[in-house]
């Protein structure tokens, strides 16, 4: 009956772990050892860090948290790649839609609203109508140009 019970309190606390934050559910490992949750993995911030170990303490049948949590500020999960795929999918339609512009040659990578954009297209007027569309697109914060002019 044990393992039923150690089962539960498992689910239980991967479960509340991913309502408090999402990310949690591919950067943190949780398991269950006599009673005492272990939290292993990483995280953005200590406030994350610290509302993770409160959220699986609130879980019945928790007696203890051993919270071996690091924090790396630079972390990346689920939801910032998410929006980073969709931003550049709302890039690649925005240069597609631009007359001349021939989208297959530019290739555009977002990281945090940071966008490189590579590749060639045949004239300065078409580089600086690249430019100012993904500029002018909701979600870039800065624009690393790496587009080359030429045939």
């Amino acid at each position: 009956m044990r393992v039923a019970t150690d089962t539960f309190i498992l689910a239980a606390v991967k479960s509340k772990l991913a309502a408090t934050d999402i990310d949690s559910v591919s950067t943190v490992h949780v398991a269950l050892r006599n009673g005492t949750i272990v939290l292993r993995g990483h995280v953005r911030t200590a406030g994350d860090r610290a509302r993770l170990a409160r959220a699986a303490r609130e879980v019945n049948g928790v007696k203890a948290v051993d919270d071996e949590l690091a924090v790396d500020a630079h972390l990346r999960g689920p939801q910032e790649q998410t929006r980073d795929l969709a931003l550049v999918a709302r890039l690649d339609a925005a240069l597609a839609a631009q007359t001349g512009i021939n989208a297959f040659h530019l290739h555009v990578s977002a990281d945090g609203g940071v966008v490189r954009v590579r590749g060639r297209v045949p004239s300065a007027a078409l580089k600086e109508t690249a430019l100012q569309t993904i500029r002018k697109t909701p979600g870039v914060t800065r624009v690393i140009d790496e587009i080359r002019v030429g045939t």
